[in-house]
């Protein structure tokens, strides 16, 4: 007997005795590492001799784990020939895959490894996975068709393969999994598969999916179908869908500049024609239109080669009211039929930087007014180096502004990062301080001095506008603060022998609406902040024991989330709850969306909890302890992170896992406030905060503005820049064209200097209040 040999006796002996976990973990590695242990461990949970070893079940769980990690062939033939199976897990189902027996050992999480086994390098694992989904009754069929939501990539196909071979007609919870699955993410054979069913996907009239399937199946009434259409809500492959049965059936809306788009955006092009001669309908969708509506029209309008079109757009929509892609979009049809002086119109009212790339193309051409030596120098900057000198000019960060506090309390960036609003102490005794910053130069925008005990600030929250805070402590009023005014929103009433429903949280909403909670009702307050509110009651949507000053809100959905012991999403448009978590041991005190379907909660003992919307269901996907407990939580979605005051960690938005501060910002800070993007935040220590993102310097923000929002006093500025001795190279060479463009548009006369050569890297050193 080798030495090798005779220790791994030794160790497998040791590991069966009392007290003998350290030794077994120790054979467990040894194991993995196919050492002479292995074989030990094979003929323990083999050899009919050692039926009655300690370690029997240890090892033929351990057996089975280790062929499902490293696939040896020797191993897998000993797992076939002994039916041996994991206790469970990924290697319990792969095993049993192995052995065609996955429904005879069917549990609760066996439908999450289906993918990964119909995906599976071993072919007889593949096939016992294909033979359970083929085979599966309900309540598996259902399992595994709501499964399909968290799968993607090539597990996904093979997963609606194996399904769409299971005779069984779908019940009709499985149907609902089946649609669900279908929008969201569209498989090659699945559509023909509800197509062929013609069922609808069940729920309430109010249903997002249940319409969806109206409208894909083409149920829906004809003005439904239509405006599915055109909405940005309805899913691209579900569009597709809808435009073929419109245009088959010829249905059109009864409006007519909803009419036109439609006709438009469905390819119907000489009815368009017919209905919208002159443009005008057009003009009138697409300066009325979303977002969405906009770029469909924009690619309808290309398809149809219509140039008449696109001056209709150029002369009825105002550049600053485009987006960037518009813009862009229509120089580069402008410049494609060298409609030279329709380009130069456009391009002097866009930003300096985009209006030097869209007269780019111009040749033998020079517009009035403009000396041709001018505007070939405007012609003369390639785009690349147009970008590298505006990157230059962005500020280092991050921003230190003086703030001259003993004590910061709390903070609050408006939605763009160029507004701070602080609330603080300027000695630790003294009274508190609200003050209202202007970024990135820091100057004060207003400054407000606390009435005493009381007038607390508690939470803040910037709308860009305006600042708004809850009194009080530990709830109270809602408060507005603009132009050194205070206007109060909500202060609840105070009933003897009640407990005053105080505001706990505030957020802020897409379309500028304010959301805030108590304890026991949910206020929507309009813009323009007047007090004027909608409220709705947790008690009457069938939530109880919200925790109100956990809440926040989706910046794209609109969607709300509530914490306490049963954590839930609401829409509040509709006033209904969208989705419920279970109910969880360590109460949600913060709550915040990483994403439009994931968010995170802190808990009363310091449990970061990520949760996923599923449907109507609101499941937790992982879980981990940091520190004791406590409600600070933010969410910076641009870095993928979340911070926790309970124990001062970031952690990663999905896993949860600690990780490094974005930004190199520092690791233990007391607080973190964030914009909604997350894109610039706020840390603060006891008496300073630091500001992290990509600010512009004055003279970038000046090249940023639109041309058609310049002044003349913007020469006056130009010339000042260009003369501070800051700039030199490509960006000395920007502020030059702007003053073409500037002395053009104001009829002055336009004295060209030298053309600025290109700087080197070490042409300009911004200092930190540049």
């Amino acid at each position: 007997m080798g030495i090798g040999q005779w220790k791994a006796e030794r160790l497998v002996r040791r590991a069966s005795e009392p007290g003998g976990e350290p030794q077994l973990a120790r054979l467990a590695r040894r194991a993995a590492a196919r050492g002479p242990e292995l074989a030990l461990v094979v003929a323990v949970a083999v050899r009919k001799e050692h039926r009655a070893h300690p370690l029997r079940a240890w090892s033929r769980d351990r057996v089975v784990r280790v062929w499902a990690r490293n696939r040896d062939p020797v191993l897998r033939a000993v797992i076939r020939k002994h039916g041996l199976l994991a206790d469970d897990g990924r290697a319990r189902w792969t095993a049993a895959a192995l052995h065609d027996r996955l429904l005879d050992e069917w549990a609760d999480g066996a439908e999450r490894a289906m993918p990964a086994l119909l995906t599976d390098a071993d072919e007889d694992v593949r096939a016992g996975a294909r033979h359970a989904c083929e085979g599966a009754a309900e309540p598996v069929l259902g399992a595994l068709w709501q499964s399909l939501g968290g799968v993607r990539g090539e597990g996904r196909g093979a997963l609606v393969d194996a399904l769409l071979r299971n005779p069984r007609t779908l019940g009709r919870a499985t149907l609902a999994h089946a649609w669900q699955g279908w929008l969201d993410e569209p498989v090659p054979g699945l559509w023909a598969f509800l197509r062929e069913i013609g069922r609808e996907a069940p729920g309430s009239d109010s249903s997002t999916a249940r319409h969806l399937s109206r409208l894909a199946l083409g149920t829906a009434p004809p003005d439904e179908l239509c405006r599915g259409a055109l909405d940005d809500r309805t899913p691209e492959h579900v569009r597709q869908l809808v435009i073929r049965t419109c245009a088959d059936r010829g249905l059109v809306p009864d409006d007519p500049v909803e009419r036109a788009a439609c006709l438009l955006v469905t390819g119907r092009y000489e009815e368009y024609r017919a209905a919208d001669p002159d443009g005008a309908l057009l003009a009138a969708a697409y300066a009325g239109g979303s977002a969405g509506l906009r770029s469909r029209m924009r690619s309808a309008v290309a398809a149809a080669g219509e140039l008449d079109l696109v001056r209709v757009l150029v002369a009825t929509t105002p550049p600053r009211a485009m987006s960037v892609r518009e813009r862009g979009f229509l120089a580069g049809r402008l410049a494609a039929e060298e409609a030279w002086p329709e380009l130069w119109r456009l391009a002097r009212d866009l930003p300096p930087a985009e209006a030097l790339a869209a007269l780019r193309p111009v040749a033998g051409w020079c517009p009035p007014g403009l000396s041709r030596e001018a505007f070939d120098r405007l012609l003369r900057m390639p785009p690349d180096r147009i970008r590298a000198a505006l990157s230059t000019l962005d500020l280092r960060s991050p921003l230190r502004p003086a703030l001259g506090l003993a004590v910061v309390e709390q903070c609050a960036l408006s939605p763009d990062g160029t507004r701070l609003a602080v609330a603080g102490r300027r000695s630790p005794a003294g009274p508190s301080v609200l003050i209202e910053y202007a970024l990135p130069e820091g100057e004060v925008v207003a400054s407000y001095t606390s009435a005493g005990r009381a007038e607390q600030w508690r939470t803040l929250l910037h709308t860009g506008d305006a600042v708004i805070a809850i009194v009080g402590f530990p709830g109270g009023s809602l408060v507005r603060y603009a132009g050194g005014e205070r206007a109060c929103l909500i202060d609840p009433p105070r009933k003897e022998g009640h407990v005053r429903d105080e505001i706990c949280a505030v957020a802020l909403a897409p379309g500028g609406a304010l959301v805030a909670t108590s304890f026991r009702h949910l206020h929507v307050f309009a813009p323009p902040h007047d007090g004027a509110r909608h409220t709705l009651s947790f008690g009457a949507l069938g939530l109880a024991e919200v925790w109100g000053f956990a809440m926040d809100v989706e910046p794209e959905t609109g969607l709300v989330a509530v914490g306490g012991w049963t954590p839930a999403v609401l829409d509040v448009q509709a006033g209904t709850v969208v989705a419920r978590g279970e109910d969880i041991r360590d109460r949600a005190e913060g709550v915040a969306f990483t994403s439009r379907s994931r968010l995170v909660t802190s808990g009363i003992s310091g449990t970061l909890t990520g949760w996923r919307l599923d449907g109507g269901a609101l499941r937790p996907e992982v879980s981990r302890t940091y520190g004791q407990g406590g409600p600070g939580l933010a969410s910076l979605p641009a870095h993928g992170r979340v911070w926790a005051k309970s124990g001062g960690v970031y952690a990663d938005a999905e896993t949860l896992r600690e990780t490094e501060p974005p930004n190199g910002s520092r690791p233990d800070p007391r607080w973190v406030w964030s914009t909604p993007s997350g894109a610039r935040f706020v840390v603060a220590d006891l008496d300073r905060i630091e500001v992290h993102g990509t600010y512009r310097d004055a003279a970038a923000r000046l090249l940023d503005r639109p041309l058609a929002d310049a002044v003349p006093d913007d020469l006056a500025r130009a010339d000042a820049l260009l003369g501070s001795g800051r700039y030199s190279g490509d960006a000395a060479e920007l502020l030059a064209l702007l003053r073409i463009f500037l002395d053009e548009r104001y009829g002055a006369d336009v004295a060209l200097g030298p053309a600025i050569s290109p700087g080197t890297d070490t042409d300009i050193a911004l200092g930190q209040g540049a």
